[in-house]
């Protein structure tokens, strides 16, 4: 089953605020009569990719718990990756984290899982209480934390 990430009014303000920023830069850099060149490179060279990359982890931020329900996994953009549910050992529901893998797009509270010994993620799923609940029917020594 897949859980896709919040996405709040101030996370849409922040994301598409940041893209339009960047189109304008963009904009502005092909417009230039002066250093037509270096301003072509920078906007199809550095510009153009960052706005892509913000479009790819925009529309591609997801959870995913597989079909035979050992692994958790998790896609945002070009990071990916998978956790098998029997490693989880605690949700922390109601978070923030300010440093660490943060694989989430609104800037609510959301969900830390702690995996392995010292592992940590950060996600923020739409449906956050199913998913636990749906984590904790599976593997039912997972610590759930309000």
């Amino acid at each position: 089953m897949k859980f896709y990430s919040k996405f709040d009014k101030y996370s849409a303000l922040f994301w598409f605020g940041m893209i339009s920023f960047l189109l304008l830069i963009m904009y502005l850099m092909l417009t230039d009569d002066t250093n037509t060149n270096v301003s072509q490179v920078i906007s199809f060279g550095i510009v153009l990719p960052i706005i892509l990359l913000f479009t790819w982890v925009l529309f591609s931020t997801y959870y995913e718990i597989t079909a035979d329900k050992d692994v958790f996994k998790y896609r945002s953009g070009p990071i990916r990756g998978k956790i098998s549910i029997k490693d989880i050992k605690k949700v922390k529901l109601n978070t923030r984290v300010w440093s660490g893998l943060k694989l989430g797009l609104s800037f609510k509270k959301g969900m830390t899982l702690y995996y392995n010994q010292y592992d940590e993620i950060y996600i923020t799923p739409k449906q956050s209480d199913d998913l636990c609940r749906m984590l904790k029917e599976i593997n039912s020594e997972i610590k759930v934390i309000s």
